[in-house]
């Protein structure tokens, strides 16, 4: 009988191709993951530090606008209206001269301000030039609270006052409530929004349209929701087309009320129905920009 003895034994177990399952094992390697846990710290890093620095980057452009603005209506409020004044800018002292800078002020009652309240602020600096605008409530000096926006341009240096509105709208650079159109530039201002309106309904979709309303309407408003507000005159297939050939008759004269908003009723006479129409509008970035619209067609007489 074969005889095995220790040595044969133990010659045996010491060779990994006898021994069950360890033969085929390879070598052991080394794990990568402390290697990619590297990596991804230093990317970790880096994006932390750029986004740490993005982010105080737009904290300090949002604190100087707000520096600038508080400090321009401490000076109108303390009477120095030079000085506030010399915080314009270049686009704002071609439009009022001091003497009219300062009485509008004092007509908007910005010269009674003590204390404000942001509660909107919007600032887009790219490059060399920029644009800001704040929004909040004025204290007056007797207790009496007024709205007030700032609007400010960047130069490529500093910040600038660009425009100031208070009461509401009312009191566009704090001047004398804004006046009705001429006939000929209302009833183009008419034409541009009533056109608009038509190619928003002929392609059923409001997106182009709702871009040119004016801030407050499009915070009241999306473009999905105007569509809403319209489907019968896409699901009928109503024409509007008159609006591009025919010019409107105003039929109630245009008015500003007291919140500084225009109101104009009329209508396009043509066949087989008549395009009524009344319009609102709010003076905003130098101009009149929408601020409501109500349509409807009547059969032609």
């Amino acid at each position: 009988m074969p005889n095995y003895d220790d040595r044969d034994r133990n010659d045996r177990l010491d060779d990994p191709g006898d021994r069950p399952g360890r033969g085929d094992r390879p070598a052991k390697k080394k794990s990568a993951l402390p290697v990619i846990l590297i990596i991804l710290g230093v990317i970790g890093a880096v994006c932390l530090g750029a986004c740490g620095f993005g982010g105080y980057w737009l904290y300090g452009q949002a604190k100087a606008v707000v520096e600038l603005a508080d400090g321009f209506l401490v000076k109108v409020g303390s009477g120095d209206t030079a000085g506030a004044y010399a915080q314009t800018s270049a686009g704002f002292k071609s439009r009022y001269t001091q003497e009219q800078f300062a009485a509008n002020m004092k007509k908007a009652r910005l010269t009674e301000f003590q204390s404000v309240a942001w509660t909107g602020n919007q600032s887009n600096r790219q490059n060399n030039t920029g644009t800001g605008e704040l929004t909040g409530t004025a204290t007056l000096k007797d207790g009496t609270t007024t709205p007030v926006t700032i609007r400010l341009a960047f130069d490529g240096k500093t910040w600038s006052v660009d425009d100031v509105t208070a009461g509401g709208g009312t009191a566009a650079a704090g001047g004398e409530r804004p006046t009705v159109p001429s006939e000929a530039d209302l009833k183009k201002l008419i034409n541009r929004d009533m056109a608009a309106f038509h190619r928003a309904v002929k392609a059923d979709d409001f997106t182009a349209f709702h871009a040119g309303l004016s801030k407050q309407f499009r915070e009241q408003k999306t473009a999905a929701e105007l569509k809403d507000n319209f489907h019968v005159f896409v699901e009928k297939g109503i024409d509007l087309s008159a609006v591009e050939k025919v010019v409107p008759t105003v039929t109630k004269p245009a008015a500003v009320d007291g919140d500084g908003v225009m109101q104009v009723e009329g209508q396009y006479k043509s066949q087989p129905a008549n395009i009524l129409f009344k319009l609102k509008y709010v003076p905003q970035d130098r101009e009149w920009k929408l601020l409501g619209i109500d349509v409807e067609t009547k059969a032609s007489d």
